[in-house]
C-alpha cells in the first residue's frame, strides 16, 4: 500500500508568475527507498516541504495529497511529528539544542514522552549511530557530517514511519557523505522504515534505491533507477547527464542488466575493449605567481588548536585552483584568508606583491561565501544587481549592459529578477551571488563550495563560466567537495589535511593518485587510459557518443 500519494498535485508561491509544480502525480510504497533529483529550481524542496504539513511554504496548493490512505491535512501536530521525519539540507538550521544529548531527546520531550522514555530511546540511538563518545559535546564543536547525523538520530528517536532528507549531504565532504548515506541505507534494512531523499549527488544512493525519481518541467519521470536512466536517454533530457557514470555507460551501450554500483561496473569492464583518448601533460605557467601562500598558521582561539600550520602554495594568472578536505580542515578559512577577513598569526599571504585586504591592493577581489544568504540584503534580485553595479563603479548604461551580460552567464532567467532573494531555491541562490559579485570584474575570485545546490546543467555552465573567464586572466582558487566538478573545472588541485597540504599537483595527477578524494569514472576505470571524467569513459567505451544528450 501506498504511504505518500499524489493526484494532479500543483503548487503556486505568491505572485509567482508561474507554478512551483503542477499536475504532478506520485506514489511512494512503503518501506521503499526513493531518490528524487531534478534541475535547480525544479521544485524538489517544495514537494518534500508539501509532504511535511509544518514546513508546507506560503502559496496555493491544489490537487490531493494523502498519508497513509487519509488527506494529509487531517493530521494533528503530534502525528505528524511522530509519523513523518525530516532531515533538512544545513544541519545548523535544524539543531536547536546546546548538547548533544539534549538534541537526541528534544522531539520525544515536545511530543510528551516521560523522561524514562528519553532516556532509554537516547541510549538506543547513541550506541546504534556511534554518537555515545560525543554525548556530552556542545553541539556547536561538532563536524558537518557529526552534525547531520544527529540530526538523523534526533529525527529517529520519532520512530517515524517515512524518512524525508532534502539534500542531506550537500555540505558533506565525500567521506563524511558516504557515511551518512551507510548509515541510511542500514536504517532501511534493519527497520524498513519508508525514505525519500533528494540529492544531486547520486552515486552513492542510487545502487540503494527501489525507486528513482526526475523531476523536470513538464513531467515527474519516475521508475526503478535502470529504467528512468532509459527514460531519460530516450527523451534526450539533460538530467542523463546526472547519473553516475556507471549508469551511462551501461545504458549507452545497452548493458543488460545496467550496472547501478562500482562494483558491478567494474565487472561489467572488465572484458570490454577501452580505448581512451591522449591526455597532454600539464604545463607549469611560465609567469611569477599572482597569490603566494608561505607557512601561514591560524587559529580561531588561542586555547583551540591550529586550523592551519605551515600552509604553503601558489597559484598563477589566469588558473583555476581547488581546495579539496575533509568538514573541518581549513578550506573556507583558508579562503577567509585569502580574502583579508582574516590574518595568519604566523606565515605570509601576498596577492601581486601586497597583503590581502591592503586598502591599496591594485588585484581586485571578490569572495562567494558557502551561505550566498550573507550577500543579499535587499527586496528583490534585480535591486541587488543594481546596488552591486553602482559599489562596482558602473554607470547607468553601463550597469545595464553588464548586468544583462552576467544574468546570462550565470543562467538567471528575468522571472527571477523580481523574486526575493530568499525565495530563490539553494542553486538560483548561488547564481545570483556569483553574478553579483562578477559585476566588479575581480581579477581573482574566491568561492566557497560554488556548486552547492546546482543540478549538473548549471554546473556544466559554471564550469565553461569559469574556464571563460580564467583565459581572460581571472584567477579562480574555489573550494568544493564535488569530485567532478573539481576533475573538470580545475588546472590544479590541493588536499587539506591537518593543517598543510597533503597533495598539491595538476588536476589528472591529483585523481588518478587517490582512492577516496576521486571520481567514480578513476574506481570504475581502474586507471585504464588515465580517464577522470564521466565524459571520457563514455568516449572511451563509445567513441562516437551514443547519442549522449
Amino acid at each position: 500500500m501506498a504511504l505518500f500519494t499524489l493526484e494532479n498535485v500543483a503548487f503556486s508561491y505568491p505572485e509567482a508568475s508561474r507554478p512551483a509544480l503542477q499536475a504532478l502525480c506520485l506514489s511512494i510504497e512503503r518501506g521503499s527507498f526513493n531518490v528524487l533529483c531534478g534541475a535547480s529550481g525544479s521544485g524538489k524542496t517544495t514537494l518534500l516541504r508539501l509532504l511535511k504539513p509544518s514546513l508546507t511554504p506560503r502559496g496555493k496548493c491544489t490537487g490531493t495529497l494523502l498519508f497513509d490512505g487519509k488527506p494529509l491535512s487531517g493530521l494533528s501536530l503530534k502525528e505528524e511529528a511522530r509519523r513523518i521525519g525530516f532531515v533538512q539540507q544545513s544541519p545548523d538550521r535544524q539543531i536547536v539544542t546546546d548538547k548533544v544529548w539534549h538534541e537526541l531527546a528534544f522531539g520525544l520531550e515536545c511530543i510528551g514522552a516521560s523522561a524514562e522514555t528519553c532516556r532509554l530511546r537516547s541510549a538506543e540511538l547513541a550506541g546504534y549511530f556511534g554518537l555515545s563518545p560525543l554525548l556530552h559535546r556542545d553541539t556547536h564543536t561538532l563536524s558537518g557530517g557529526q552534525k547531520q547525523l544527529l540530526n538523523l538520530a534526533s529525527v529517529m528517536a520519532m520512530e517515524p514511519d517515512v524518512l524525508i532528507l532534502d539534500e542531506p549531504t550537500a555540505q558533506l565532504d565525500p567521506v563524511a557523505a558516504a557515511g551518512f548515506l551507510s548509515v541510511l541505507s542500514r536504517l532501511h534494512r534493519d527497520f524498513g522504515t519508508t525514505i525519500l531523499i533528494s540529492e544531486h549527488h547520486l552515486e552513492g544512493v542510487v545502487p540503494e534505491a527501489d525507486a528513482l525519481f526526475v523531476l523536470t518541467e513538464s513531467a515527474l519521470v519516475g521508475k526503478s533507477p535502470a529504467d528512468t536512466a532509459q527514460a531519460l536517454f530516450k527523451r534526450r533530457d539533460p538530467m542523463f547527464r546526472a547519473l553516475p557514470a556507471v549508469m551511462q555507460a551501461g545504458t549507452l551501450s545497452n548493458a543488460n542488466p545496467c550496472p547501478v554500483s562500482v562494483a558491478q561496473g567494474r565487472a561489467w569492464l572488465a572484458g570490454r575493449p577501452f580505448s581512451a583518448p591522449a591526455f597532454p601533460a600539464y604545463k607549469k605557467p611560465e609567469q611569477k605567481p599572482l597569490l603566494v601562500c608561505k607557512d601561514a598558521a591560524f587559529t580561531y582561539s588561542p586555547e583551540a588548536p591550529d586550523v592551519l600550520s605551515g600552509c604553503s602554495f601558489c597559484v598563477y594568472p589566469g588558473e583555476r585552483f581547488a581546495l579539496l578536505g575533509a568538514n573541518g580542515s581549513g578550506k573556507s578559512t583558508l579562503l577567509s584568508l585569502l580574502s583579508g577577513l582574516h590574518t595568519p598569526y604566523r606565515g605570509k599571504i601576498a596577492i601581486d606583491g601586497q597583503r590581502p585586504g591592503a586598502r591599496r591592493l591594485a588585484v581586485r577581489t571578490a569572495c562567494l561565501p558557502q551561505d550566498p544568504q550573507l550577500l543579499f540584503s535587499k527586496e528583490t534580485v534585480a535591486e541587488e544587481l543594481r546596488h552591486a553595479a553602482k559599489r562596482a563603479g558602473l554607470s547607468k548604461e553601463a550597469a545595464g549592459r553588464q548586468i544583462r551580460a552576467v544574468c546570462t552567464d550565470c543562467t538567471l532567467p528575468d522571472e527571477l529578477l523580481s523574486r526575493h532573494p530568499y525565495d530563490l531555491s539553494g542553486g538560483e541562490q548561488q547564481r545570483a551571488a556569483l553574478a553579483m559579485l562578477l559585476l566588479s570584474s575581480p581579477s581573482l575570485l574566491l568561492l566557497d563550495e560554488p556548486t552547492k545546490g546546482l543540478d549538473v546543467p548549471c554546473k556544466e555552465t559554471l564550469c565553461a563560466l569559469l574556464a571563460g573567464l580564467s583565459r581572460k586572466g581571472m584567477t579562480i582558487v574555489f573550494a568544493s567537495h564535488d569530485m567532478e566538478f573539481c576533475a573538470a573545472a580545475a588546472d590544479r588541485c590541493a588536499l587539506l589535511f591537518d593543517g598543510r597540504f597533503a597533495l598539491c599537483c595538476d588536476t589528472r595527477s591529483f585523481f588518478l593518485q587517490n582512492r577516496f578524494y576521486t571520481t567514480q569514472t578513476v574506481r570504475l576505470a581502474q586507471g585504464r587510459g588515465g580517464c577522470i571524467r564521466t565524459p571520457e569513459l563514455l568516449q572511451a567505451l563509445v567513441p562516437e557518443g551514443g547519442g549522449t544528450p
